[in-house]
């Protein structure tokens, strides 16, 4: 494997349809995977402890499974996959660097803004991840956290 030094792997707008183990990536900081056919979050265990962001979105999935070794993950952009269940975000405590996501175009927000038409499902998102300091590319602010917090 040529890529030791690789810090950036750029692999977007492929039709990747599954992530496989990428051994050898020892300095992976940023791994880009946006626009393909990716359903499952898998082979990340090789890069999990040098991996900072993962840009994941415009791809199908539905779950944040997958996510565990990365232990440095501080960015997860993942809009416009097929996040169904609130639940799929609490799974995100486990990453203790967390604290930039996108989120937005997933089926969680588009039901929630149905329903509730006034609220913003930043709220919720920020109610599980209160760590976070940029959602959807926007600061997170004293006052959202505070609305977060006062949500059922």
């Amino acid at each position: 494997n040529n890529l030791t030094n690789c810090v950036h792997l750029s692999l977007s707008t492929n039709a990747i349809e599954k992530m496989i183990n990428m051994p050898g990536l020892r300095n992976l900081k940023i791994l880009s995977l946006g626009r393909n056919q990716i359903k499952k979050i898998t082979g990340l265990d090789e890069v999990g402890a040098t991996l900072e962001q993962l840009w994941i979105s415009y791809n199908l999935i539905e779950k944040l499974d997958g996510l565990q070794p990365c232990i440095k993950l501080t960015t997860l952009f993942i809009s416009n996959n097929k996040i169904k269940s609130w639940d799929e975000i609490n799974k995100l405590n486990q990453l203790p660097e967390l604290t930039n996501c996108l989120f937005y175009n997933n089926p969680i927000y588009v039901e929630y803004l149905k329903e509730n038409a006034k609220e913003d499902p930043k709220y919720i998102v920020l109610k599980r991840l209160p760590q976070l300091k940029t959602l959807d590319g926007a600061t997170v602010t004293d006052k959202d956290l505070k609305i977060a917090e006062e949500k059922e």
